[in-house]
């Protein structure tokens, strides 16, 4: 320790200090951001009564794109909030209305609330304002106290250079990132805690050492068992690299029964805090259990026995034992494959690395980007640890266990990049003790500033780009649109109310606008996916009505830019061409799905982009139905269509009052006033005639529209008298925005106010930002 208060140590430390204030400026820059994006659009009123911090349970902060992971644990945790518990079982939110287990282990969610805690507050703000900066916390804790670490056993420059390494790789690779709290940074620090101890073991053999790094692997198992498990193959190819390539003499024998101690201890520990998932004969590779622990031990005998050089003539017994070991190894291993029907998704499942191809693919595509320079450049170090390791021989254990726990980690990332984070933890380790192997003296500055070019790329990559103040990416522009269209169904809403949309816009309907879906992308919810595969494709109206109604689903939403819905129509279905999904998109509707205008915000780059709409009713009569459509088809826009619909009213319900108020709209809309002196000499008899009395109060508000725009205005008064007396709040979610803002023009210039003065707030609530403006 006094080494490190030498004037040049302490000059070799401020790396430390000054890494973790990049990572503190990059992330603040990060934020930024995020909030700029978060604040181009009004959001929902705040409200003290609510858990989430907004009226109807609506959430105001945009998260990254392709962050829907994260979006459950924030409302995991905003729930743990509202009930003042420290764990969740249930999540309602998706798989409606029977919900589904909560996924995932509270450990990360624990400490998301506690920064919640830290940053004060009302609890459900302070959750959103804590998804900002948690992970970079952790990453930050992660840069000082593992540089410290390293300071302390390998030297103050191996402390300085493992800090900015963790810096520059983490960060690159966007694993600690504002706006996407999930398990996987947890796991990665646990991880890279375990590393650096098993590390300064192969220095100076402890058992303390060893059961403390054991019990930081057994915390990554608890946290996320499946990619533990591949923690686990890279630390038995380098226990075994290290072992059998060094001189009996320069290799330390480790006590890897104490590692497996500490480990099997924590994720027994974890397993039981969990409610003991799996019962006693598990569940699957992906999942923590007993079972991994007698794995955890099979890898220990195996290093353990490999220690004694079992292929020496006279160690029989060694070899046996080392069988042994290799068979509590594979078969807990081959039992968990067979309870998980061979379905485990091994591996993280990061926003930033989940679903993408392996790193073959990423070279084929970015070729010489600095991206993936940045991401290539530090495997170098691979080779500057092996040249060093020839004149530091106290070291060659170290060097040579990372670098097969690297070579192990390449393989996997060959596969898929979502090991990357594996990797990055193995890398920032061989760093450390690289390091601490260089020579003194001039030959030191050489390798050092070598060292250092190779982190650079990195240090550059990981800075965020300045961007135009209007500039947003198309995926950041659809997610305002995705949380004002949330925030419109919540406000048209009664709460609880659920929605089946493709699953990417599910989780944004959860997460900003409080509705309850089917088809959400959250882990777990195998069981909504599989109904809305079921009810997309589908060739029958009446099923797809009776799952409707028997989930209690009230809207159906279609985007344009997602497909989802229309490939699981395909999937599950051998006439996908009749599903009702290939029904919807051809805009013919069943009779008990009413379209309701949604009136997307004008965003430049969005222009072609459209939105439908549908709300569950009773079956409608076809000329009620026809009507409502060509209505709709008027408030969007979409004129030609308008006019085809008006063409089968005219040929089937020439005679309907209700078809002739949709006709004559359609007719106004295009200004075809020849068609609307066809229409008003029998509309306005009909209105003499008392048949408007029976018309809905939704049709009766359109006829006021229509008779005003026709310069009927005592006509349209007395029908707008009608419609705010008879109003409700059901009724007025049931016009559409355009229709409600001519009605509410209407009677402000008619001045007539609504029987119930409160209901005036309810309409202007379900109007556009711009439409309340102009009233």
């Amino acid at each position: 320790m006094t080494l490190l208060l030498r004037p040049v140590s302490l000059a070799w430390l401020t790396l430390i200090v000054l890494s973790a204030l990049w990572l503190g400026g990059m992330n603040n820059r990060r934020i930024q951001q995020i909030e700029k994006i978060s604040g181009q659009a009004q959001v929902a009123p705040a409200a003290a009564d609510s858990p989430t911090g907004y009226q109807h349970g609506t959430r105001a902060r945009l998260l990254p794109v392709g962050s829907s992971r994260s979006q459950a644990v924030i409302m995991d945790v905003q729930k743990m909030a509202a009930t003042g518990s420290w764990s969740v079982a249930h999540a309602d939110y998706d798989n409606a209305p029977e919900g589904r287990p909560v996924q995932g282990a509270a450990p990360y969610r624990w400490w998301l609330r506690l920064v919640a805690l830290a940053s004060g507050g009302a609890a459900g703000p302070a959750v959103e304002q804590a998804a900002l900066h948690a992970d970079p916390a952790l990453l930050i804790l992660l840069c000082v106290g593992g540089g410290l670490f390293a300071a302390w056993r390998f030297g103050a420059v191996a402390g300085g250079f493992l800090a900015l390494g963790t810096a520059a790789l983490f960060s690159h690779a966007q694993l600690f990132s504002p706006g996407r709290p999930d398990d996987h940074g947890l796991f990665l620090v646990a991880n890279a805690c375990g590393m650096l101890l098993l590390l300064a073991a192969w220095h100076q053999p402890s058992r303390l050492t060893l059961l403390l790094a054991g019990a930081a692997a057994g915390f990554g198992s608890w946290l996320d068992a499946g990619s533990q498990l591949a923690m686990l193959g890279a630390v038995l190819t380098g226990g075994l690299l290290a072992t059998g390539f060094s001189p009996r003499s320069q290799t330390a024998l480790l006590s890897w029964r104490s590692w497996a101690t500490g480990a099997g201890s924590v994720a027994l520990l974890g397993w039981w805090l969990e409610g003991r998932p799996g019962g006693l004969t598990g569940a699957g590779l992906d999942s923590n259990h007993p079972l991994l622990v007698v794995v955890w031990f099979g890898v220990a005998e195996v290093l353990s026995r490999f220690q004694q050089r079992p292929w020496r003539e006279s160690a029989r017994g060694e070899r046996l034992a080392l069988v042994a070991g290799g068979l509590a190894v594979l078969l807990p291993l081959a039992w968990l494959f067979h309870r998980g029907a061979g379905g485990a998704d091994l591996g993280p499942d990061h926003p930033v690395l989940a679903g993408r191809g392996g790193l073959i693919s990423w070279v084929r595509a970015d070729r010489l980007s600095l991206g993936l320079t940045a991401a290539l450049l530090p495997l170098l170090l691979i080779a500057a640890a092996l040249r060093l390791m020839r004149g530091a021989p106290a070291r060659r254990a170290a060097i040579l266990f990372a670098s097969g726990g690297i070579g192990f980690c390449l393989l996997l990332v060959f596969w898929q990049l979502r090991w990357w984070g594996l990797l990055d933890v193995m890398l920032v380790g061989l760093l450390a003790v690289t390091v601490a192997a260089t020579p003194g003296g001039f030959a030191a500055i050489g390798w050092r500033s070598g060292l250092g070019l190779l982190l650079l790329p990195a240090l550059i990559a990981a800075w965020p780009r300045p961007t135009a103040e209007e500039e947003l990416a198309p995926a950041e522009a659809r997610a305002l649109v995705e949380r004002d269209l949330a925030q419109w169904l919540a406000a048209r809403s009664e709460p609880g109310t659920i929605a089946f949309a493709p699953p990417a816009l599910s989780g944004a309907l959860a997460y900003h606008g409080g509705l309850r879906v089917i088809a959400s992308p959250y882990p777990g919810n195998h069981d909504g996916l599989a109904l809305a595969a079921r009810i997309a494709g589908t060739a029958s109206t009446d099923e797809a009505q009776a799952l409707m109604q028997q989930r209690g689903i009230q809207y159906v939403v279609l985007p344009s830019w997602d497909d989802a819905l229309d490939r699981l129509a395909q999937a599950g279905s051998a006439t996908p061409e009749r599903s009702l999904i290939a029904l919807l998109r051809q805009w013919l509707p069943p009779r008990w799905l009413r379209p309701v205008a949604y009136q997307l915000p004008v965003i430049p780059g969005l222009e072609k982009d459209t939105l439908a709409v549908f709300e569950v009713v009773e079956p409608q009569e076809n000329a009620i139905a026809l009507s409502r459509l060509a209505e709709y088809f008027v408030d969007t826009g979409r004129l030609d269509l308008a006019a085809a619909v008006g063409d089968s009213l005219e040929q089937s319900f020439a005679a309907d009052a209700g078809a002739m108020i949709a006709r004559a709209k359609v007719a106004l809309a295009r200004k075809e006033t020849r068609t609307l002196a066809r229409i008003l000499p029998e509309l306005l008899p009909a209105i003499a005639d008392g048949r408007d009395e029976d018309l809905p109060w939704e049709r009766r508000a359109n006829l006021a529209i229509v008779l005003a725009q026709t310069k009927h205005p005592d006509l349209a008064r007395a029908q707008v008298q009608f419609c705010l007396s008879e109003a409700d709040t059901e009724r007025l979610r049931g016009l559409g925005p355009v229709s409600l803002f001519r009605l509410l023009t209407l009677a402000r210039a008619f001045r007539i106010e609504f029987s119930d003065p409160a209901l005036r707030s309810t309409a202007l609530g379900l109007l556009p930002v711009e439409f309340q403006a102009q009233l």
